[in-house]
């Protein structure tokens, strides 16, 4: 009985005498058919059909027999005394332990070592404002909040670790990016007729823009993670060494590790150590503007959040201008962002609703 569960399998059982009528046409239509399944399934067995379908194949089949089995021969007396002499070599020598030194070898340099490398300037200056400012943050303590902060699931913050340290990631030619915009909330963006597919990924959890859709023009090309074919192995000096550089999604998931943890400091130094390379990245300044938000930078977080929003990578669009008209309640109270607010309810996006509860309560 065929058991399958597949609706296109055979389901009649295939039988020698089915195969031998089906060879001589003797067969119902509704019996051919069901041959016909086993034959499309295994061409094996449609080239044994073929075969019984000459003519006297058939008749012949029946005077055929099969060989009866052969006892062990020559030859497999011979490979099983190898095996027995090899095996009884191999058990002396470790019992006697009678190795012999080895010649010391070089070691390789491995080409997975990550090097640490200089921080920029920039970026570095940047991180030393940005750690004074959470020095100069006054200490606080749970609060009850407000109606409708319940609806934000990045509220919470945790306390910043310590410094961790940082590499070189893979992308290097950064384009700095001027964006001549007036203050205040960013404008929604303007409705179109279809949204262009982007290739999305996730990371604990989290939306990520896959890299090759924010620089398609400028994709430097993957660093080979071998060894050059003219290098010698025991020599070093004939492997170039060169500035290591991590990839760009291994750096993304350390700092969206960190931040799904609620480690925002640690998470924060990734993410402006890779804007200092790619100022434009929209991962990078949303989640950088998320971070900021947890831990009280609310002057940080809505330049972030409003450079996410404005940016032409706009999968976080909606995302941003939400989290900054939060964070515009948080610095600069409800009423600075009742605009944005009531923007967000009629569009009638994901976050309307959350909007709405917002500007009714009191």
């Amino acid at each position: 009985m065929d058991n399958s569960i597949d609706p296109f399998s055979p389901s009649t059982p295939l039988t020698r005498e089915l195969l031998e009528r089906y060879a001589l046409d003797k067969l119902t239509p509704e019996e051919r058919h069901a041959v016909e399944l086993h034959l499309e399934n295994d061409p094996l067995l449609h080239d044994a059909v073929e075969g019984l379908g000459m003519p006297g194949a058939v008749e012949g089949l029946h005077t055929m027999h099969r060989p009866k089995p052969s006892g062990m021969g020559n030859g497999a007396y011979l490979a099983l005394g190898a095996v027995l002499v090899v095996g009884g070599i191999a058990l002396w020598l470790a019992l006697h332990n009678t190795t012999t030194p080895s010649t010391p070898t070089v070691p390789v340099a491995s080409t997975d070592v990550h090097v640490p490398a200089v921080i920029p300037a920039g970026v570095e200056s940047t991180l030393l404002v940005v750690h004074a400012e959470l020095d100069a943050l006054p200490k606080r303590t749970e609060t009850v909040l407000e109606d409708g902060e319940e609806l934000d699931r990045f509220h919470q913050r945790a306390q910043t670790p310590a410094q961790t340290e940082r590499t070189a990631i893979e992308r290097m030619e950064g384009t700095p990016v001027k964006l001549d915009r007036a203050s205040g909330i960013s404008a929604p963006a303007v409705k179109r007729a279809t949204k262009p597919s982007r290739r999305l990924l996730y990371l604990h959890g989290l939306k990520v823009v896959h890299p090759d859709e924010m620089d398609r023009d400028r994709r430097a090309p993957l660093r080979s993670p071998g060894v050059p074919a003219n290098a010698e192995p025991m020599r070093r000096d004939s492997i170039p060494s060169g500035p290591t550089a991590i990839p760009y999604l291994a750096l993304l998931d350390e700092a969206l590790g960190a931040f799904s943890r609620g480690e925002e400091g640690v998470a924060l130094d990734d993410l402006y150590f890779l804007l200092g390379q790619y100022p434009d990245d929209v991962n990078a300044q949303f989640y950088g503007g998320l971070a900021c938000y947890r831990l009280g930078l609310y002057p940080r977080a809505l330049r972030l959040l409003q450079a996410a929003a404005e940016n032409p990578v706009d999968s976080f669009r909606e995302e941003a201008l939400w989290y900054e008209a939060l964070t515009t309640v948080k610095h600069n109270g409800r009423t600075a962002a009742r605009p944005a607010l009531e923007r967000i309810a009629n569009s009638g996006g994901f976050y309307a609703t959350q909007a709405q509860v917002l500007l009714e309560a009191r």
